[in-house]
């Protein structure tokens, strides 16, 4: 990652990677980043897929709450 994120702390893992908050440093904002486990990246094609088609579905939620 480069100097334009400082990572703040992990939230969360689970089945392909770790999820963690970073701030982006000139915009002062908190983002959530989803890493892909190096582990999975040796595997079966299909599991990066369905990491991406994760990140897909994800960016079509749309809420107030979110």
């Amino acid at each position: 990652m480069t100097n334009d994120y400082l990572e703040i702390e992990v939230i969360g893992s689970g089945g392909f990677g770790e999820v963690k908050r970073m701030k982006h440093n000139l915009l002062g904002m908190d983002f959530a980043f989803k890493f892909f486990s190096p582990i999975f990246s040796n595997e079966d094609d299909r599991n990066l897929e369905r990491f991406f088609r994760e990140a897909q579905i994800l960016f079509r939620l749309n809420h107030q709450s979110i």
